[in-house]
């Protein structure tokens, strides 16, 4: 019995009919479900959102929105969270700490537009969150549009100087501060040695480290980062505060004036 190829084409094409219908349901059937977990997902923030208050955890503060801004920033937006300088203190913490300058730079021009936009203590960690993230010119910028300029203000631009190659910017800065009467700490000190050290002259080293041995003698505690410059031989010299002249002296090298 002849049987005519048509048969064998016709009855294969009738097998495999039923496959290809099936392959293409479950391929509809996976992509239902992404758009009914996506769709969920969105309902679920909304929800968040519409809510009249909101638990914030840590997990959730630099947590991207829809439209490429912060979540935590979207529910301030949404009268969700309740907006205070701990928030943001906590939101500029946080891109200090990871470096996320995109994710600061959001939360600095929120903060601006805030009725907090004027606590000297939420600038000031605007200064250092530049600074820790590495734009020490956008930090330097923040720092010379402040009405108000406290210690911490000026120790915070001067780390960020130190930590991001900029030795010289850091020392210029500090006479600076000592002619408003501002009192260093052992932060300030740090980040000076730190400098001093990155220069290829000891006479700013010498100066910042007598100044050191002056507020030792006052009983602060700031005599132990001193060790920093110490290192270096040229430093290897006596040290001695002297009340009388009001001067801190060097052996062989005579006195040393502050700015």
């Amino acid at each position: 019995m002849l049987v005519s190829p048509f048969f064998f084409y016709r009855n294969a094409s009738s097998v495999c009919t039923p496959a290809t219908k099936s392959s293409f349901t479950v391929l509809e059937i996976s992509e239902s479900r992404e758009q009914e977990e996506q769709q969920q997902e969105e309902e679920e923030e909304e929800q968040e959102l519409d809510a009249p208050f909101c638990v914030l955890q840590d997990k959730d503060l630099l947590r991207k929105s829809q439209n490429s801004g912060l979540y935590v920033l979207d529910l301030i937006e949404r009268g969700a969270l309740e907006p205070d300088p701990s928030l943001y203190n906590r939101l500029l913490n946080k891109c200090a700490l990871l470096g996320k300058l995109r994710e600061g730079r959001i939360v600095h021009a929120h903060f601006l537009r805030s009725q907090f936009s004027h606590y000297l203590v939420i600038q000031n960690m605007v200064v250092n969150m530049y600074g820790k993230c590495g734009s020490v010119d956008d930090a330097r910028e923040v720092f010379d549009d402040m009405p108000t300029r406290d210690m911490v203000t000026w120790t915070a631009l001067i780390t960020g100087y130190s930590q991001n190659g900029r030795p010289h910017d850091a020392l210029i800065l500090f006479p600076q501060m000592l002619r408003l009467g501002l009192q260093p700490n052992q932060f300030t000190f740090s980040s000076l040695l730190k400098a001093a050290g990155a220069v290829p002259s000891d006479m700013d080293g010498k100066q910042v480290h007598g100044l050191i041995v002056k507020e030792a003698n006052k009983k602060t505690k700031i005599p132990h980062i001193a060790v920093k410059l110490m290192k270096r031989p040229a430093m290897t010299r006596t040290v001695w505060w002297d009340k009388s002249s009001r001067k801190v002296w060097w052996d062989r090298f005579g006195f040393w004036d502050f700015w």
